[in-house]
């Protein structure tokens, strides 16, 4: 069965957060044969490496236990953004509002997890302007 986890990685106190995703994808369902298996690091460091972060995938494909490949799967923007994300289905639901909210959920996810990272202040900053805005606008 495929799945996809997301995790926190406990560190040294002081540093910047990590998250870890792994992945474990059964590529021939009918016959659980090609398996691939990856997992991503999203750290905030030095650099400025959110899109490397959020788009490497360190990674082996195996079939029947034997591996074929491994190495570092690196996506582009242009197939990010005009293949894979175009290509997510939701399953298990034929219902359009059911399946629209489960593609959301998972964006949430994922980019929270990126937010969580990179711009960890950023629910401070909301809070913020919500408060800015409550002060200086009256409702009517």
């Amino acid at each position: 069965m495929s799945h996809i986890r997301l995790s926190r990685v406990p560190g040294a106190q002081g540093a910047g957060e990590t998250r870890r995703v792994e992945y474990h994808l059964v590529l021939d369902p009918a016959q659980s044969s090609y398996v691939l298996r990856g997992e991503k690091t999203i750290r905030d460091d030095e650099r400025f490496d959110v899109w490397e972060d959020a788009t490497t995938v360190d990674f082996v494909l195996e079939q029947s236990s034997t591996t074929l490949l491994e190495g570092d799967l690196r996506v582009p923007a242009s197939a990010f953004f005009g293949r894979q994300i175009p290509s997510f289905k939701a399953t298990n639901t034929e219902d359009p509002l059911r399946r629209s909210w489960a593609l959301a959920a998972f964006a949430k996810v994922f980019f929270g997890h990126l937010a969580g990272v990179y711009v960890p202040e950023l629910d401070r900053v909301v809070d913020v302007a919500k408060s800015i805005m409550e002060r200086t606008h009256v409702g009517a």
